[in-house]
């Protein structure tokens, strides 16, 4: 097992070898501290430029490479290597990464055979690329034929494991020749409840405009200023810390190439509804993730329709009240909330008559004390 402190001198890595591992399609992540600086990073393949500018901590996804890996944290990996003969064997901070030849993204998972064991690196993940590592890949993908060193299928098979994933598609880099938007408001204007949205809009759009230089550090200090600069002009400034922040979100998302987005409420709301339909299985063209949940809650509205109390609903489909109400309530026609609305107004009137407490009716109903108050003494409740 390999000690931090081993990879703490010498961290440059050989931009030559870089530059082959992206002319062989290496999908190449930008990294602080096995960190990646993008929280999509599957999502965008940064430029060569970019990734030479960023300096030594840089991740691959190996599938870009036709390979999957091993990233082995614990265990010997003597029997590893015997049964399974890897392409090439990178030692890490933990243990080892073992790449193979593979033509099937792999998901990320976790494995343990031989002797040792890890996770799974190949279409979803990344591994950081140690000092030696991107010259010792290259030179075996350059060296060593392509029909041997095959990933060990049989290792999923002993680890009770899936066998495959689909990575999503990358976005190509493009360049940012975008105006900034005469909507804006006027900081100097901003209340306080729009500041953040205000700052973030000024900054992003200012950062799409601007050369982005070659070194990281001294992106995200032009961009802070600006941060802070549009901060000082609000009526009541936001503090430092939250500055800081929008800063960081906008340069490392244009840094690694990221364009403008509409972030405004309506479109959050738009993509809101379609995530959450899409979750459900009920969005139109999309593929149906999952199936059983759109035919329960499509069961569930059909039993209130039919005048089942919330309780008896949860109770035969495992849910809570409040989640039979949630789901009434985004699903069923608007003639049919305010029917079943009318239909339990008038369960609770008949409960209340024969003698249940308000508390055992609320209970029974999903409602508040206080609901069962206003429909007792004739109030009509819609809610």
């Amino acid at each position: 097992m390999k000690n931090l402190e081993t990879f703490s001198e010498n961290r440059k890595t050989d931009a030559g070898a870089l530059r082959a591992l992206y002319a062989l399609g290496g999908h190449l992540v930008l990294c602080v501290v096995k960190r990646p600086l993008w929280w999509k990073w599957h999502k965008l393949r940064p430029a060569i430029e970019v990734v030479l500018a960023h300096g030594d901590n840089i991740g691959i996804v190996p599938f870009s490479v036709g390979t999957s890996a091993l990233d082995i944290d614990f265990g010997e990996i003597g029997e590893l290597v015997e049964a399974t003969d890897p392409l090439v064997v990178n030692p890490s901070p933990r243990g080892h990464h073992a790449y193979y030849r593979d033509g099937t993204p792999r998901p990320n998972r976790k494995w343990a055979a031989y002797g040792c064991g890890g996770e799974v690196r190949s279409g979803r993940g990344f591994l950081v690329l140690y000092p030696g590592g991107a010259e010792r890949l290259v030179g075996a993908l350059a060296t060593r034929p392509r029909d041997e060193n095959p990933f060990p299928v049989d290792l999923f098979e002993a680890a009770g494991l899936a066998a495959r994933y689909q990575p999503v598609p990358l976005r190509p880099r493009e360049a940012m020749a975008i105006p900034i938007p005469s909507n804006l408001p006027e900081l100097e204007t901003v209340a306080p409840g729009g500041r953040n949205n205000a700052v973030f809009d000024h900054v992003r759009f200012i950062a799409y405009r601007e050369d982005k230089g070659t070194v990281w550090e001294g992106w995200f200090a032009r961009v802070l200023r600006h941060a802070l600069a549009a901060n000082e002009r609000l009526p009541i400034p936001l503090d430092e810390a939250e500055a800081f922040t929008i800063a960081r979100n906008v340069a490392t998302w244009t840094w690694s190439g990221g364009g403008p987005i509409d972030h405004g409420p309506p479109a959050q709301v738009r993509r809101g509804r379609k995530s959450g339909k899409v979750r459900r299985g009920v969005a139109p063209g999309r593929t149906v993730h999952k199936p059983e949940i759109a035919a329960r809650d499509a069961a569930i509205c059909a039993a209130v329709a039919h005048g089942m109390p919330y309780s008896r609903v949860a109770e035969r489909h495992g849910i809570g009240i409040a989640t039979v109400h949630d789901i009434v309530t985004r699903d069923a026609p608007l003639f049919l909330r305010s029917r079943t609305k009318a239909m339990r107004n008038d369960a609770i009137r008949r409960a209340h008559a024969i003698g249940y407490s308000m508390r055992a009716i609320a209970r029974e109903h999903g409602v508040s004390v206080g609901t069962v108050h206003q429909v007792v003494r004739g109030v009509q409740v819609f809610r």
